[in-house]
């Protein structure tokens, strides 16, 4: 086991400009490498010191190479290192990220909090982005910063002293972790995402120049009538307090200005001309259309963006967005993207902002010769949750044809299901989507307003909630019993299953852990769970239940807190990791057997790759559908992939 970490200069800006961008960047050059064998002591090699020969034989004879988000020490040695030292080439297949491992166990991303989570002292120093932004980047003459003052040497100093103790913290972190690499399932799944990340995406950037210019001279010009509008209380649309306070002289007070809540407020018919002309100004400033295409601008590589996904980013396994951040585009789409960018360049576009939204996917072009090759796993949620339920209604009515949303409102409304309407059928969809991991009734009211504008009182929400329940009483079933089996696991210390999964609790390196291991082998990792006395939203009524905490990641307010394992939680967890492997097997077996497909990446449930025109066949696309649905751990589940090919990205 070798670990290491790279310090480097450079005047490309990781954080704006992307991870390919700046190795690429021919002013990216090593300060210092700290690196450590096994349990040896930490050394510390430097520009200007002899090469440190044992550590590059060591490593040329494949030798295990740990580091903290390892693709960019990867980089950093296969480009940097051996352009200016002539470094032996590393292998992808030698690399273990600690970051992965991290995330694996649903531990925090970073070095510092992971450490912090594992109770490891923390020795780093506190300046640690101090001396990066002293000696990493260049200086306010524009030079790079050299050791040639008191100061500076002894920044220098205290920076190979930081790097030093990167390696510390990180092989303390390993030690500390149940296993010290991925397991072999998870393996190719990783190195099939840094080959994505890599790959990158291919990007249309005459269009997305095009685009952004036009939106920086639209919202440069706007910005001049604010002051007007406002008699000058407000300049920019950035000002959010007083915007906030200009709507309440105004007679309307709003809560804040983030884009949901404007969203909603300008959908309302009572909102004054002046107002909403205001607000109008301060969304489409704000809207990430916006900031994708300025983003893209930044992080464009050789006609690419690169390092898209998060390898277990969730931690159910999902991969998240990273860089480009392919996981939250706009809903909004066009069904004529060369059109709508003809008239960008006539400058006849009657809402820019908007119109610019729906061109954030087309953006995502196939090169010369190529089209995109993209399938979606329909409903697999929902195939999922019946499965993991064993409610095969639920199954044949989903493989029949038949809408699953028609018929929830069939039975939330006590209509035959012919005679649903498309209201009715629209708050079914909202069941289905909302219901199936527990959700209550004051949450589903809460949540149909903020998702999809619904009005309804707590009895109505209440309502729905008790059609699903009573619609699906085996999903309803498999939460209670999931609770109950996890439950007793961490009660007994014996493993517990129910039906398609297994329950246990294990003891490493002083942490105990609770594991809820999926059809194919992989676990869900929860850290230190323990039994408290807790009630339940909405079934308050039964008083408290034990219930299972366990250390994780607040979603909202992402600090490291004990969280409730709920039963609508467990089963979120079980359905959505069990998606994920589903996912991952249907891309490995495309990577396997369609040599001519070269995957890109996947959205939530879509996987996208590119091909070369000549085998954009309907016979090429039902093989790639058939690869993604070939799955053998949920037996009796059916899968269905649909999609299209296309030269540009888009929504269907």
């Amino acid at each position: 086991m070798i670990y290491i970490d790279f310090e480097c200069y450079s005047e490309a800006n990781i954080k704006t400009e992307g991870g390919m961008k700046y190795i690429q960047h021919p002013s990216t050059q090593i300060i210092c490498l700290a690196y450590a064998f096994d349990n040896e002591p930490v050394e510390l090699w430097n520009v200007g010191k002899p090469i440190p020969r044992l550590l590059l034989d060591r490593a040329a004879s494949g030798e295990s190479i740990y580091a903290f988000n390892v693709m960019f020490d990867y980089r950093v040695w296969n480009y940097v290192g051996h352009r200016d030292f002539n470094f032996p080439l590393l292998t992808k297949e030698q690399l273990v990220d600690v970051q992965a491992l991290c995330c694996s166990y649903q531990l925090p991303q970073n070095l510092d909090d992971a450490g912090h989570a594992l109770k490891i002292a923390n020795k780093k120093l506190s300046t640690g982005t101090a001396l990066i932004n002293k000696c990493c980047v260049p200086n306010k003459k524009g030079e790079q910063p050299l050791p040639d003052t008191v100061d500076m040497r002894r920044a220098f100093k205290d920076l190979f002293n930081y790097c030093a103790m990167d390696v510390e913290a990180m092989r303390e972190i390993v030690k500390k972790l149940p296993r010290h690499e991925l397991i072999p399932r998870e393996e190719p799944i990783w190195l099939m995402t840094q080959d994505m990340n890599e790959e990158g995406l291919p990007v249309d950037m005459d269009t997305v120049h095009l685009v952004n210019k036009y939106l920086n001279d639209y919202i440069e010009e706007n910005i001049k009538v604010l002051p007007i509008w406002t008699d000058g209380k407000i300049t920019k649309p950035t000002q959010t307090t007083r915007i906030k306070s200009w709507c309440e002289q105004q007679g309307y007070p709003i809560p804040n200005v983030q884009a949901e809540t404007l969203e909603h407020i300008l959908e309302e018919n009572d909102v004054p001309p002046k107002v909403r002309q205001v607000l109008e100004l301060r969304q489409e400033f704000g809207s990430t259309s916006v900031a994708k295409f300025k983003k893209i601008i930044a992080q464009e590589y050789q006609g690419k963006v690169f390092d898209n996904l998060r390898y277990h980013g969730a931690g159910t396994g999902r991969w998240t967005g990273q860089g480009f951040q392919m996981h939250n585009l706009p809903r909004a789409k066009t069904d004529d993207p060369e059109g709508l960018i003809q008239q960008f360049k006539e400058g006849v576009v009657e809402k820019p902002v908007q119109a610019a939204k729906t061109l954030i996917r087309p953006v995502i072009k196939a090169p010369e010769g190529y089209t995109l090759m993209v399938a979606d796993y329909s409903a697999i949620e929902n195939y999922l949750l019946a499965w993991a339920a064993s409610d095969y209604r639920a199954i044949d009515l989903l493989v029949s044809g038949q809408s699953q949303y028609i018929d929830m409102a069939a039975a939330r409304f006590n209509v035959p299901y012919d005679q649903v309407t498309d209201d009715q059928k629209f708050l079914g969809k909202q069941i289905i989507l909302g219901c199936g991991y527990g959700m209550g009734g004051k949450k589903f009211k809460t949540t149909a307003k903020l998702r999809s504008n619904i009005d309804m009182t707590l009895e109505e929400a209440k309502e729905s909630v008790y059609a699903y329940r009573n619609r699906y009483p085996l999903v309803k079933e498999l939460w209670g019993e999931l609770r109950k089996a996890a439950t007793r696991a961490v009660i007994t210390g014996n493993k517990q299953a129910y039906l398609n999964t297994i329950f246990g609790t294990f003891n490493r390196n002083g942490i105990r852990w609770l594991a809820m291991q999926l059809p194919t082998g992989k676990a869900i990792y929860y850290m230190s769970p323990t039994i408290k006395e807790e009630l339940i939203p909405d079934y308050e009524y039964m008083g408290t239940v034990p219930t299972i905490t366990h250390w994780g990641t607040d979603p909202y307010s992402k600090k490291w807190v004990r969280l409730k394992l709920i039963p609508g939680r467990i089963t979120e967890n079980f359905v959505q990791g069990l998606a994920r492997e589903v996912m991952a097997q249907g891309m490995l077996n495309v990577k396997q057997h369609m040599p001519y497909v070269t995957l890109l990446g996947s959205v939530h449930d879509e996987a996208i790759s590119l091909i070369e025109e000549k085998y954009a066949t309907q016979e090429i696309f039902d093989e790639f559908r058939f690869h993604l649905c070939n799955v053998d751990f949920i037996p009796g589940c059916p899968l269905k992939a649909e999609g299209y090919f296309s030269k540009r990205y888009k929504k269907e």
